[in-house]
C-alpha cells in the first residue's frame, strides 16, 4: 500500500512536469514554423489562389515541407500537455472538463495534422510539378491546388475552433474547478493572447485592403482586457506562494523582473503602435498606401511580440524547473536573446523592401 502511495505522489509531481516541457515545446515549435511562413512566404497574401502560391512554394519547396512539418508536431507536443494535465486533475468536475479538453484538443489536433499534410505534401508536389509543366498543364494544376486550398479553408475553421480555441477554454475551467494551480489560469489566458495576436499581426502584414485590417485590428482591442487579468491571475498566486512556499528562492526574483519586463516591452512597443495604425487605417483607401503597409510590417511589433513569448516560455521553465539565481538568470538571458533572434527576419523584410524601393 506504501507502495502504491509513494508511486502515486511521485506521478503527481512528475507529470505537470512533462506537461509544462511539452507544452513549452508544442509552443516553440509551432512558432518557429510560423515565423519560418512569415519570412520565407510573407509575400504572399493571405486567401491567395493557387496561381499566385505555387509558383512561390516552387521556388522553395523543402522549406514549405518543412514548415508543415512543424505544424504537425506542434499539436503532437500539444496533445502530451493537456493529457498530462488531465492525469493531474483526478476529482469530480475538473476531472470531466480536462479529460473533454485533451479529447477536443486530440480531434483538433487530428485535423491540425491532416491540414499541414496536405499542404506539405499536396501543395509542394503540385509546386514541383507546377515549375516544370508547360502552360496549357499549369492551368490544370492551377485548378487542382485552388480545390485544395478551398478544401484547407474548411479544415482551417475546424482547427481553429477544435484545437485552439475549445481545448483552452475547457482546460481553464478545470483548472479553476481544481483549485490546484491557480497561476495556470493566467498563463493559460496570457499564452492564448499572444497567440492571438500573433495571428492578429501576421494576418496585418498581409493584408490588401481596408476590410482586411479592420477584420484583425479589433482583436487587440480585447488583448487589452485579457492580459491585465491574465496577470492578475498569475501574480497574485505567485505572491502567495512566494510569502509561503518560494520563500529565498533564487529563481523568484528573476521570475518576477521578467514579468515587469514583458510589461514594459508590450507597452512601450504594440501598445504606442497598434492605436497609430487604427488612426491611420481610416484614412485609407483601395489599395493600401505603401506607408500604411508599412506601418502594418513595423518591425517593432514583431520584436515584441517574440521577445514577450520567448520570455512568457522562460517563466514557464522557471516555474517548472525551479533552478537557482544564476541558472534562472541564464534562461532568461537565453530566452530574451532567442526573442531578438526570431525578430530578425522581419527586420530584413524591411531592409529587403527598402532596396527594392531604391531600385
Amino acid at each position: 500500500m506504501q507502495t502504491l502511495t509513494n508511486q502515486a505522489v511521485t506521478n503527481q509531481s512528475t507529470l505537470p512536469r512533462i506537461g509544462a516541457v511539452s507544452a513549452i515545446l508544442g509552443a516553440v515549435v509551432q512558432v518557429g514554423a510560423g515565423i519560418g511562413s512569415s519570412s520565407g512566404f510573407g509575400t504572399v497574401p493571405a486567401g491567395a489562389p493557387a496561381d499566385v502560391l505555387l509558383p512561390v512554394v516552387a521556388n522553395q519547396p523543402w522549406l514549405w515541407a518543412a514548415i508543415q512539418l512543424g505544424f504537425v508536431l506542434g499539436p503532437l507536443f500539444w496533445l502530451m500537455a493537456f493529457v498530462a494535465l488531465s492525469a493531474t486533475l483526478t476529482q469530480g468536475q475538473s476531472n470531466a472538463l480536462a479529460k473533454l479538453a485533451a479529447t477536443t484538443l486530440g480531434l483538433g489536433a487530428a485535423i491540425h495534422i491532416v491540414s499541414s499534410s496536405i499542404n506539405g505534401f499536396g501543395i509542394a508536389a503540385l509546386a514541383r510539378v507546377w515549375g516544370t509543366a508547360p502552360a496549357i498543364a499549369q492551368a490544370d494544376l492551377v485548378l487542382m491546388g485552388n480545390v485544395l486550398l478551398y478544401i484547407l479553408e474548411g479544415t482551417w475553421a475546424s482547427s481553429i475552433t477544435l484545437f485552439h480555441g475549445f481545448p483552452f477554454v475547457l482546460s481553464g475551467l478545470a483548472v479553476v474547478t481544481s483549485g490546484r494551480y491557480p497561476a495556470l489560469v493566467g498563463w493559460l489566458g496570457f499564452l492564448g493572447g499572444l497567440g492571438l495576436e500573433w495571428t492578429s499581426l501576421w494576418y496585418l502584414r498581409r493584408a490588401t485592403s481596408v476590410e482586411q485590417v479592420n477584420q484583425w485590428l479589433p482583436i487587440f482591442a480585447l488583448l487589452r482586457r485579457v492580459y491585465p487579468v491574465s496577470w492578475a491571475a498569475i501574480l497574485l498566486p505567485g505572491f502567495y506562494m512566494t510569502a509561503t512556499a518560494w520563500r529565498g528562492a533564487g529563481w523568484i526574483s528573476i521570475a518576477f523582473a521578467a514579468i515587469i519586463l514583458i510589461v514594459v516591452i508590450g507597452v512601450a512597443l504594440t501598445g504606442r503602435r497598434v492605436p497609430a495604425i487604427g488612426r491611420a487605417v481610416a484614412m485609407e483607401s483601395r489599395p493600401l498606401s505603401p506607408t500604411f503597409r508599412q506601418q502594418l510590417g513595423d518591425p517593432l511589433l514583431w520584436t515584441s511580440i517574440q521577445t514577450r513569448a520567448a520570455i512568457a516560455l522562460g517563466i514557464v521553465f522557471l516555474m517548472t524547473v525551479k533552478p537557482g539565481l544564476g541558472e534562472a538568470l541564464l534562461t532568461i538571458g537565453l530566452a530574451l536573446v532567442l526573442g531578438l533572434a526570431l525578430a530578425l527576419p522581419a527586420w530584413g523584410r524591411v531592409r529587403l523592401q527598402a532596396a527594392r524601393e531604391e531600385r
